[in-house]
C-alpha cells in the first residue's frame, strides 16, 4: 500500500470533505512555477494586504484572485503603490506578463482553463490564502482565491497531504496484536474449559535469564503476529493490506496497542520492517490477557501460559455458545 492507499482506508481521512483536507495542516499541494519546484501551502498564510483583486474564471467557474505584493513580479512590485493610476489594460496585460507561470499553476492545480475577466469590480471577497513556497523553504508569493466547487474539489484532494507533517505521522491508532488463528473441529471447540491450554507454536519462549542468548532475559515473542488496525488493515509479515475480519478463529492479546500513523507509513516504505514494529508495540508477556475470537464474540479468555516449556493460551473462562 503506498501512502493515498492508507489513509484513503483510515478515519478520519477517508470520512474528510475537501474543504476539510484543505483545512489540513498537513495540506501542502506540488507545484511548478515556470521551471520550479515548490509547493502551495494554506498553514499559516495571511490574506494579503492591499492586493490587486482580479475577476477570473475556471472554466465558467467565476472566481476572485487576489494577488499580494511580490517582488517575483518585478514590474507590477515597482509600480504597486501607483497602479490605481495605470490604465486598466496595461494593467492587465502586465498582469498576463508577469502572473503567466502563476496563472498555469493555478490553473494546473484546479484541472480547469483558467482565464481572467478582469479587474474584480464591487466589494471584496475573502477567499483561501495560500502561499507559493520553494523547495527549500523560501515563500515566493501570496494570494487568495475563491474556490468554485470543483476547484475545491481539485485542491482538497487526499493526495496533497503532506504525510511528514506531525499531524498525520503522530495520529493515534487503535491495534490489536493477533498471535494466532488456530483451526479446531466443532466438537473441539465445544469441548474446551477451564484448565485447558492451546497449545501457541506461533509464540517463542522467552531465553533464561543468565543464558547467553539473553543474560538479562527477555518477553515471549511472535514474530509472525499481525496488527490489526483500527479494525481495517493487517500489518504482516507479508505487509500491509486491508482486512476485514474472516469470521475464522483467533487468539489476540486482550490489551490494545496504539501506534502512530507515521509507523505505518515507514513500514509501507520499507524504513520500519515488520518485526521491528511489533516488538515496538508489543506488550506480550508471560501472563499476558488472551482471548480467542470469532468475528467480534469472544469464544474465551484466558493468559499466556506454558505447556512443557512451550507457550500456550491457558484458558480462564469460556462463554458459552448457542
Amino acid at each position: 500500500m503506498n501512502p493515498l492507499d492508507i489513509l484513503s482506508a483510515l478515519p478520519p481521512f477517508r470520512d474528510w470533505s475537501p474543504a476539510e483536507v484543505l483545512a489540513s495542516p498537513a495540506w501542502a499541494m506540488p507545484c511548478r512555477l515556470g521551471d520550479e519546484e515548490g509547493r502551495l501551502v494554506a498553514e499559516g498564510a495571511l490574506l494579503p494586504a492591499d492586493p490587486l483583486r482580479l475577476a477570473v474564471r475556471f472554466a465558467d467557474d467565476p472566481a476572485t484572485l487576489a494577488l499580494a505584493d511580490s517582488p517575483i513580479f518585478p514590474e507590477l512590485h515597482a509600480l504597486w503603490s501607483s497602479r490605481a493610476e495605470v490604465p486598466s489594460p496595461i494593467l492587465l496585460a502586465l498582469v498576463e506578463k508577469e502572473c503567466g507561470p502563476l496563472l498555469q499553476l493555478l490553473e494546473n492545480a484546479a484541472g480547469r482553463q483558467l482565464a481572467i475577466d478582469g479587474l474584480a469590480d464591487g466589494e471584496a471577497v475573502d477567499g483561501k490564502a495560500f502561499v507559493l513556497r520553494r523547495a527549500t523553504g523560501e515563500d515566493l508569493c501570496s494570494f487568495s482565491l475563491t474556490l468554485p466547487p470543483a476547484v475545491l474539489e481539485s485542491f482538497g484532494a487526499l493526495r496533497h497531504l503532506d504525510t511528514a507533517h506531525s499531524s498525520v505521522r503522530e495520529l493515534a491508532l487503535p491495534a490489536v496484536m493477533q498471535l494466532a488463528a488456530p483451526v479446531l473441529s466443532s466438537a473441539d471447540l465445544k469441548s474446551i474449559a477451564p484448565g485447558d491450554h492451546l497449545l501457541l507454536p506461533e509464540v517463542q519462549a522467552p531465553a533464561a535469564e543468565g543464558s547467553e542468548e539473553s543474560p538479562d532475559g527477555q518477553a515471549p515473542s511472535c514474530p509472525e503476529a499481525t496488527l490489526i488496525v483500527s479494525g481495517l488493515l493487517a500489518a504482516a509479515p507479508s505487509g500491509l493490506a486491508p482486512w476485514t475480519d474472516p469470521g475464522t478463529l483467533r487468539v489476540v492479546l486482550s490489551d490494545p496497542a496504539t501506534l502512530p500513523l507515521g509507523d505505518l507509513l515507514d513500514l509501507a516504505s520499507g524504513s520500519l520492517d515488520h518485526s521491528s514494529l511489533v516488538t515496538r508495540h508489543s506488550s506480550l508477556r508471560e501472563g499476558a490477557a488472551l482471548a480467542l475470537l470469532r468475528g467480534p464474540a469472544t469464544l474465551a479468555a484466558g493468559r499466556l501460559g506454558a505447556v512443557a516449556s512451550q507457550p500456550s493460551f491457558e484458558i480462564e473462562t469460556v462463554t458459552p455458545q448457542s
